[in-house]
């Protein structure tokens, strides 16, 4: 009963009682109503366990597994949407039960041993007779494998998976993995079997997270003079698009092979240079499109790229950024491009063919590159690029494709000198606070650390330029500066003046991925060089004070790969959000007093090594750490959607510590987890805050981005938790919004110019998840600062609160379409006729103080009071009254049962044939006497899996020996939220059981030919004496 419930942790006993309602002062001082604080489930540590809760000989409960499969369910992984075969490690991953005891060695063998004395011969013969090989999993001894589980045995009470025991089988055909996985499958001493896919974190084609420039061949050509630089067609790992999105997709509608995932193509020099024909952005016209700075810019002359390629370490190396040529340049140097400096490749045929812009190969090269520049032509540029561009700097429509090289642009370049670009000069500018329009770094800053966005703080989105200029444009980030200052008067009010633990300080959070630049200045400099008019100081990433530890611990003993294919600017990206430091320049992290790590799932010495990235930060991290994944399966969503990470996920949350995850960018609802992994699952909204795009039918919440993956209504564990910015996200790397030179002495070749990068256009489920893990990092200090320990991952979960996603009612989308709200209700509820709907589900955005207050308000180690039975039906492991105490997406989920009308149950009647769930609760009377009582509510926040099914809601009453029936409600998959009126005519009284307890019963049944469906329960609360409730 919500409005009784004031419970104190047991660390604060000894504080006054009235600790919370003076909280509630603060709370209101801040500007937080009840409506915007909700509850979250509580529990004692260790968490709620799986099936009955109940422990064996060892005080261990059991641990949290799924079902095993069936062999004839172990198939190849395909794309969920498109049912397209996804890339394959070509290893499948087996898992023995864990009184097995299995042990392999570190290296291929044919042989398997149990620790248990089962025979194994079954196994050596499957991998006999389908050629495969198999060793142990993780690269780990089983001693150290052994000192993992026993801490989270210890943290959870739960016991843990053998984890020496998880092997995996290599070297099998192609064609016979499938029947080798259901084979092995198929032996009763197998738990689970599964067919690995490679992992991905969606950046390739015309991605924004694409490590390819638009604007130049990809890195993988062997000869930029040639062809064919996608060097795994149709295979594992191709390398195909660019980073621009508009130039990538405008060059793909001509030319489809650049854009290919299949081809040989790849993105090479007849790619790059249809782009730096026809896409805006040019290095001679700085006003067009101002987030492409530096090397990134375009060049229908092609003078910057042949210096760059011709002069590394110079002036236009792309270190410098440079914004337009300038005179003084050497004509013809000699290097990639043949004849006289002129872009050309051996494939193109000879000048003198007419212009026909449909086919713009040709066109290119016949019409534009071996244009004379002292002719007028048709196309951008002409054939000496030092001359061309000179005059494309003081006239760039010469290089723009629209009016050609006409007779203006031929007078000038008879007079005009040849021109070079130079390089932004001076220090790193501090990004982190908004800055004027006109600055140098127009376009982007640290917006989402901040509560309310203005128009006055010129903030554009690259990915969503719909919304700017809109007057009442509203971003609504992270409160930081608030939180902090509630963290202090809390501690100066009332914990006697100690110290608060602000912005994750005490807590470690990992980014683990394939790479990252963890020498990035931000990491390295405390502060800018002492006398930063001295380029010197500027020249490499090591000069100026640094930190005493640096923000970033990479993993010891692990190479980190910095191929352009590995993509490190996304690990860098995430790693600013989160813990860049506060040095006066650059970026500062959400969490920026938080220490960093980070965990690479590729390494020069292991190759592809998730498990081991993974086992590695469990040997480091404690109770209360937390880490980022901003990777998982195109096609399927997070990365713990299957059995072997699943696993080694499940084994960190019972270490306590917390994993936030991004749901992926396929726009399609996130496959079902094998179990309940304890992850957080973040999806992406638009950063447009309550404001949203001309023409949405939203205007009252969050809306979901076209490409962010959504909760799968079908799966048990199927639920994105959260959501964050899913766009115009500001942090380290790329270069986009910044790029300075950084010397490449003493450290990695492919640091260099890669330490002093930033950008404005991080975006994706990749950026979204890191702003979670900052937030989580802040909230498990504050948990450290009132209740003197962390939270376990399912609480910190279940505390998370802030702004909505559209209402449910407002905000759907037709199936098949990516396009929010483009399937709106009329004013009267109606759906459009022709508009099949589906909401896709991201929920909330949290925000810091909320979430602050649910901590504060539930009472961590106290327990709940409101009981949950299963009368009938089914129940998802766990099943316990923490889950139901608040509207936090812990669902108590019970599947239904098929029962007969007029079935008799603990004394209520059952009113259909058909598939029924009953659920009673139980919740103790606080009001001595019942006189004082003035009124009551139940409230209740549920869906089910199918539709339509009927909810009724009784309460019993215990003079006449009946349920009294209170309200109903029809159930879909969307949250309905019920608040139904207690009847106080016959006293309240008799509601009170013999045990001074009120019996609330939850009846539902499957209407028409509904099929098993199941109820999820989200919050069940009685509340009592509410100002809100009208007097019967």
């Amino acid at each position: 009963m919500h409005f009784h419930r004031l419970p104190l942790c047991k660390s604060l006993l000894s504080r006054p009682s009235s600790l919370v309602n003076t909280g509630l002062a603060l709370v209101a001082a801040f500007g937080i109503g009840f409506e915007a604080a909700k509850a979250a489930p509580v529990s004692a540590p260790p968490p709620i366990v799986n099936g009955d809760g109940g422990v064996d000989e060892t005080g261990l409960a059991p641990r949290i597994r799924g079902r095993k499969k069936l062999p004839g369910e172990i198939v190849l992984p395909r794309h969920r949407l498109t049912q397209e075969l996804l890339p394959l490690t070509g290893k499948i991953i087996v898992k023995f039960n864990d009184e097995v005891g299995a042990r392999a060695p570190m290296a291929d063998s044919a042989n398997v041993v149990s620790m248990s004395g089962i025979d194994m011969q079954e196994v050596t013969a499957i991998l006999a007779e389908n050629k495969g090989t198999l060793r142990q999993w993780i690269n780990k001894s089983p001693a150290r494998l052994r000192a993992i589980e026993v801490r989270a045995e210890n943290q959870s009470g739960r016991h843990q998976p053998d984890l020496a025991g998880i092997v995996e089988i290599d070297n099998v055909p192609s064609e016979r993995m499938q029947a080798t996985a259901q084979a092995l499958q198929a032996l009763p001493f197998v738990e689970w079997t599964s067919i690995d896919p490679l992992p991905a974190i969606h950046q390739q084609g015309c991605d924004a997270m694409n490590p390819v420039t638009c604007n130049e061949p990809n890195i993988a050509c062997p000869d930029p003079r040639l062809l064919n630089c996608n060097p795994d067609p149709g295979g594992q790992n191709p390398i195909y698009g660019c980073a621009d999105v508009a130039c990538c997709t405008f060059v793909g509608t001509i030319d489809p092979t650049c854009v290919a995932d299949d081809s040989p193509r790849g993105w090479d020099f007849l790619c790059a240079a249809i782009a730096n024909l026809g896409c805006s952005g040019q290095i001679y016209d700085p006003a067009q499109s101002p987030q492409l700075t530096g090397y990134k810019r375009y060049d229908a002359c092609f003078t910057s790229y042949l210096l760059r390629a011709e002069t590394p370490g110079g002036a236009c190396d792309g270190g410098g950024g440079w914004s337009c040529p300038e005179p003084n340049v050497p004509t013809n140097p000699p290097g990639y491009w043949l004849g006289s400096a002129t872009f050309v490749g051996p494939e193109w045929s000879a000048p003198g063919a007419p212009v026909d812009p449909v086919a713009w190969p040709s066109f290119i090269v016949n019409n534009v590159q071996q244009g004379l520049c002292f002719e007028p032509h048709g196309g951008a540029g002409c054939s000496e690029p030092a001359c061309c561009a000179s005059v494309c700097v003081i006239d760039p429509t010469c290089c723009n494709g629209n009016l050609g090289w006409d007779a203006a642009c031929v007078d000038i370049a008879v007079i005009s000198p040849a021109c070079v670009g130079v390089a932004v000069p001076g220090p790193t500018p501090d990004v982190f606070v908004p800055f004027p329009a006109a600055g140098p770094l127009q376009g982007g800053a640290q917006f989402y650390l901040t509560d309310r966005i203005v128009p006055e703080d010129g903030f554009t989105d690259p990915l969503n330029n719909i919304w700017n200029g809109l007057g009442n444009y509203n971003g609504r980030g992270f409160d930081l500066t608030g939180m902090a200052t509630w963290q202090t008067q809390f501690a100066n009010w009332y914990q006697g003046g100690i110290a608060p633990i602000l912005y994750g300080e005490s807590i470690n959070v990992a980014v683990i991925e394939f790479a990252a630049f963890t020498n990035h200045e931000e990491f390295i400099r405390s502060a800018p060089p002492t006398d930063p008019a001295d380029p010197a100081l500027w020249a490499n990433v090591f000069s100026g004070p640094s930190y005493a530890t640096p923000r970033v611990t990479p993993e010891s003993g692990q190479t980190i790969v910095l191929m352009p294919q590995n993509s490190p600017e996304h690990g860098t990206a995430c790693l600013g959000e989160i813990v860049a430091g506060e040095n006066q320049f650059g970026v500062t992290g959400i969490a920026k007093n938080a220490q960093g790590y980070f965990f690479p799932i590729v390494s020069a010495e292991e190759g592809g090594r998730s498990q081991n990235a993974l086992t590695s930060c469990w040997e480091v991290f404690t109770f209360g750490d937390v880490v980022n994944n901003s990777w998982g399966y195109p096609g399927i969503g997070p990365m713990d959607r299957l059995e072997p990470l699943a696993t080694l996920v499940r084994v960190g949350s019972d270490l306590g510590i917390t994993q936030c995850c991004s749901a992926g960018n396929d726009g399609i609802a996130i496959a079902d987890a094998p179990f309940d992994t304890g992850a957080i699952i973040v999806g992406a909204f638009g950063p447009g805050g309550e404001y949203n795009p001309p023409g949405a039918c939203c205007t009252n919440g969050l809306v979901r981005q076209s490409f962010s993956n959504y909760t799968n209504p079908e799966a048990e564990n199927g639920t994105v938790h959260c959501s964050g910015w899913g766009s115009a996200v500001c942090t380290t790397g790329y270069g986009a919004l910044f790029t300075g030179a950084n010397g490449a002495t003493g450290i990695d070749d492919n640091e260099a110019n890669h330490l002093r990068t930033y950008t404005s256009g991080f975006n994706g489920t990749s950026s979204a998840a890191p702003t979670i893990s900052g937030l989580v990092a802040i909230l498990q200090g504050w948990s450290k600062q009132l209740y003197g320990a962390p939270l376990m991952p399912e609480q910190i979960r279940g505390s998370l609160t802030g702004r909505p996603q559209c209402d449910v009612s407002r905000s759907m989308e037709a199936e098949g379409s990516n396009v929010a709200d483009s399937c709106c209700q009329t004013p009267d509820g109606c759906i459009p006729d022709d508009c099949d709907c589906f909401f896709k589900v991201i929920n909330m955005f949290p925000t810091p103080i909320a979430s602050a207050y649910s901590i504060l308000s539930s009472g961590f180690y106290d327990g709940d009071q409101m009981g949950f039975e299963i009368l009938t039906g089914t129940g998802t492991p766990p099943i316990t009254n923490f889950k139901i105490r608040a509207q936090d997406l812990n669902f108590n989920k019970v599947l239904s049962t098929r029962m007969h009308y007029g079935t008799r149950v603990e004394g209520f009647t059952y009113l259909a044939t058909g598939w029924t769930t009953d659920v009673r609760c139980r919740t103790p009377n606080l009001e001595q006497n019942t006189a004082n009582i003035f009124n009551m509510r139940l409230d209740i926040v549920a869906r089910a899996t199918r539709t339509p099914v009927i909810l009724l809601a009784y309460m019993y009453d215990r003079v006449n020996r009946r349920y009294l029936y209170i309200g109903n409600q029809v159930l879909g998959p969307a949250d309905s939220t019920m608040n139904f009126t207690v009847p106080g005519y016959l006293g309240y009284d008799n509601y009170v059981g013999v045990d001074d307890e009120f019996e609330i019963r939850i009846y539902t049944a499957g209407l028409g030919n509904v099929k098993q469906y199941s109820v999820w329960y989200d919050f069940i609360d009685l509340a009592v004496n509410d100002p809100l409730i009208p007097v019967p």
